[in-house]
């Protein structure tokens, strides 16, 4: 099928690896909806997926072999078509995305139509291997810009097609100098260290053990208001804070709520994604450009003065280099002896919920797609990843025409689903409350 756009094939880098492993005990895929009014037909999105898939070669490779290698593969997508027999049928294909694991020998990511008569939803899945959550991004506006085209009965024009790039790791060690990698992953080791010992985090409650085989996530999704949304970002500027710090507050705070009546302050931990794409100077490629970092706060006090620690601790973090080193070493724990099988064994028991932080926060900001395209309007759009081993629950969340959209993704038997829709509600009231209270909240 793509004959002309360079064929993309190289070995996985460690990180890379270490994510196709876990994701063999555990999802890493993550999920986006695009909710869209208009002639959405299936022509119409299998033109668009084509074209998309022409420019970036994550979506013209599958993985295999030993070692682990990308390799170049000429076949379409694949687009999945589902009747839209209500408002609520998307949810159980969300669900469906976000636990089918990509086997080896498979395309890295695949799409959904639930076909509407006026509204349809156009669910795109990845697996975290090929794309961090802005990947996801630019993907689904290609994708809609597209299909608008073709749904006006524009022609597209011939794609301009991406090469595959050098991993993450290679890409940090030609930016960054040696002895600043080395100070980073030291200082990071002596302050993980020290929190697990003195701090020691406290962890959410977990509602029922399972083993990996039996788990599976799921999303409770909510949303404040266009207008909240606005009040929330103004009541964080003026209030020398950051969405960020308002939405890791909310986490924490909820966190903290959910102890017996009582129990004294304690220390709890938020990780949170951090792109690396301003670090490489990247424009609208594809990739795994992402890192993490994890801030630890006393829990519960004030909303906005836990916010406002939450942004000065994660700026310090950043300052230490965090986000150099956390994703990227991960390969380093790989074991290196055994079966294909026990290695996975292994090393998913090594990182089985073993991060100290207590909930994560994914926060993409304001994504930037177009409303319309064409004929096509876009409503809405969603994202949710998976937390698999790093913690039961986390927050994804995403702002599209002023509205902040939250997906709260746990893992399920580990945390109930009664539990996390409270949990979900509980963080959406607070954001609500802090955004129009001057009082204090907690």
């Amino acid at each position: 099928m793509f004959a002309d756009p360079p064929q993309p094939e190289r070995a996985l880098s460690p990180m890379e690896r270490a994510f196709w492993l876990l994701d063999r005990k555990c999802s890493f895929n993550g999920v986006n909806t695009s909710r869209i009014r208009g002639p959405l037909t299936e022509s119409v999105v299998r033109s668009a997926l084509n074209w998309v898939q022409a420019r970036h070669p994550q979506l013209r490779v599958h993985i295999e072999g030993h070692p682990l290698q990308f390799v170049a593969d000429a076949r379409p997508l694949s687009l999945r078509i589902v009747e839209r027999e209500s408002t609520e049928t998307w949810r159980a294909v969300e669900h469906d995305e976000l636990n089918r694991r990509y086997e080896s020998g498979d395309l890295l990511s695949r799409a959904v139509l639930v076909r509407g008569d006026e509204v349809s939803e156009l669910i795109i899945s990845h697996q975290h291997v090929i794309a961090d959550a802005q990947s996801a991004v630019i993907m689904a506006r290609e994708i809609v810009e597209a299909a608008g085209a073709v749904a006006a009965g524009n022609p597209l024009p011939p794609p301009t097609s991406f090469e595959l790039r050098a991993p993450l790791e290679t890409l940090l060690r030609a930016t960054l100098p040696w002895w600043k990698r080395i100070l980073a992953m030291n200082l990071f080791f002596f302050r993980h260290l020290f929190t697990k010992i003195f701090r020691r985090p406290t962890k959410l409650a977990i509602d029922q053990a399972a083993g990996f085989s039996d788990r599976r996530l799921a999303v409770h999704h909510r949303a404040l208001s266009p207008a909240q949304t606005r009040q929330l970002a103004a009541r964080a500027r003026k209030l020398q804070t950051t969405v960020q710090g308002a939405l890791g507050a909310a986490m924490l705070v909820t966190s903290a709520d959910e102890r017996p009546p009582g129990a004294k302050v304690a220390t709890f931990g938020c990780f949170s994604g951090v792109s690396l794409r301003h670090h490489f100077q990247l424009g609208e490629e594809m990739g795994l450009y992402v890192s993490q970092v994890s801030t630890y706060h006393s829990a519960p006090q004030e909303f906005w003065t836990l916010a406002r620690e939450v942004k000065e601790a994660l700026k310090r973090t950043l300052t230490y280099g965090d986000q150099y080193v956390t994703l990227p070493m991960m390969g380093m724990f790989i074991p290196r002896k055994g079966s294909q099988q026990a290695v996975v064994d292994k090393f998913a028991a090594r990182f089985d919920l073993g991060a100290p932080a207590t909930v994560g926060v994914t926060n993409i900001g304001a994504v930037g797609l177009p409303r319309f395209a064409g004929p096509l309007e876009l409503e809405s759009f969603e994202i949710s990843v998976g937390p698999s081993v790093v913690a039961p629950l986390i927050a994804a969340v995403s702002t599209f025409r002023d509205q902040l959209s939250l997906s709260i993704v746990y893992v399920e038997p580990l945390i109930s689903s009664e539990r996390a829709g409270r949990f979900a509600d509980d963080v959406v009231a607070r954001l609500s409350a802090a955004a129009t209270s001057s009082e204090p909240s907690t």
